[in-house]
């Protein structure tokens, strides 16, 4: 395994462990940011108050752990694995 597969793997690792965990932060060590940010393709879908479910796919490089979570803390994880994440939230009561 190289050092970018390392790192891949890592991130991807700290990621499904704090949201299996149900946390939404995971410090970073120095030796994790010297691999590089981790990419995933990030399916965000947001059910509307008429209970239709609006999808939005898109790439995300991810830096921090930390900074990824506060960016996405009001979602909930559907489903993840080492290169898609899908989030969803409620647009009901907003």
């Amino acid at each position: 395994m190289n050092k970018k597969t390392a790192g891949a793997a890592l991130c991807f690792l700290l990621l499904f462990v704090t949201a299996a965990a149900g946390f939404h932060e995971a410090p970073f060590s120095s030796s994790d940011s010297k691999a590089g940010p981790a990419r995933y393709t990030l399916i965000l879908e947001q059910e509307m108050p008429d209970g239709k479910i609006v999808t939005e796919k898109k790439m995300e490089t991810v830096w921090s752990m930390p900074d990824f979570w506060m960016k996405y803390k009001d979602w909930k994880v559907v489903d993840q694995n080492q290169e898609e994440i899908t989030l969803r939230r409620s647009e009901h009561g907003k």
